[in-house]
């Protein structure tokens, strides 16, 4: 039984006038299809993934009434594929040397490309988000859903001439070039994504404010065994201690005291108090700064935001003294 997807394609088509390379190899395809050879053009849109998700050659192989070998596969699809290289035809576009093509401008002078980013450009976009739901109907993917043809994606520019390399999970096009050897494109990509990591904690950093404050071992000791409980880093568990500080105003009162911190005494090692190094969120930062600066002009004169810090501490372990 032919799918419904194949019949679609197979129909002779009208050129396409909005040119991406779905439509373009769709209309190619229904060039050279007749009755005779619907088996073998039905084998290279399953391997592209034109009538339902990618499969591998094996796989196609295998799904066959009568199961034939990779290989068997191999070489039906590549007559199929000989057939669409050799239209010749001024009516006719060809969506293998206008892929190539358009990738060598992408390319440019750069050694290689993501995947993601060759498939933004317009052209690639419909035949990379090409998917079906399991009710095999077809649906438009994107980044965020994680749906889309990779694999056809993949197939169909390795027989454009266009070499892929896979690192950690993600996908690199690049030109067959004699200096683009394995090792040095991922020599390469390392050295980009250590950049880009670097970019990302660059941004992240300028978001977060880096101070410290000193707690008495209890409260320390406390903090320690609450964070373990519940799986959570400290600097989250800090943010989340002054946010319920700054929102009971607990200390809005005359009598609530913000007593020195026993820094001297913790640097000489003498006191039950501990240093304790803080690295949050930069909002969260300047809101205690603002509650620091409006206490002062109150009741609390020796406010700091050091012993801010401390108090807050302080006063959350008093509320959740028992960690259960």
């Amino acid at each position: 039984m032919i799918n419904h997807h194949l019949l679609r394609i197979i129909r002779k088509q009208q050129k396409p006038t909005h040119l991406d390379l779905l439509s373009v190899l769709q209309y190619r395809i229904s060039c050279i299809a007749d009755e005779k050879n619907l088996k073998d053009i039905n084998f290279l849109c399953q391997y592209y993934g034109l009538i339902g998700k990618a499969r591998t050659l094996e796989a196609i192989g295998q799904s066959q009434s009568n199961p034939i070998t990779r290989e068997r596969v191999r070489q039906i699809a590549e007559i199929t594929l000989e057939k669409l290289l050799q239209i010749k035809s001024e009516n006719t576009l060809d969506p293998f040397s206008m892929t190539f093509k358009i990738f060598q401008d992408l390319i440019a002078n750069k050694k290689f490309i993501s995947v993601n980013e060759v498939a933004k450009h317009p052209y690639f976009k419909s035949f990379f988000y090409l998917n079906y739901q399991e009710d095999d109907n077809i649906i438009n993917g994107n980044d965020d859903d994680g749906q889309n043809n990779l694999r056809g994606f993949i197939a169909f520019f390795n027989d454009c001439g266009i070499k892929q390399i896979a690192y950690r999970k993600k996908y690199y096009f690049y030109l067959n070039k004699p200096e683009n050897t394995r090792g040095h494109l991922i020599e390469l990509i390392q050295n980009q994504n250590k950049t880009i990591r670097r970019g990302l904690t660059e941004e992240k950093m300028k978001k977060k404010a880096k101070t410290v404050t000193y707690v008495p071992n209890e409260v320390r000791n406390f903090i320690a065994k609450y964070t373990e409980i519940h799986d959570m880093s400290l600097n989250p568990f800090y943010e989340q201690m002054l946010i319920e500080f700054i929102e009971s105003k607990a200390y809005d009162s005359p009598e609530f005291n913000f007593s020195r911190t026993k820094s001297w005494k913790a640097r000489k090692g003498t006191a039950q108090w501990h240093q304790i190094g803080i690295y949050i969120n930069i909002d969260i930062f300047k809101a205690v700064q603002k509650e620091v600066l409006r206490l002062k002009k109150g009741y609390h004169k020796n406010a700091s935001i050091m012993n801010f810090i401390c108090q807050s501490f302080v006063w959350y372990y008093h509320k959740h003294e028992k960690v259960e």
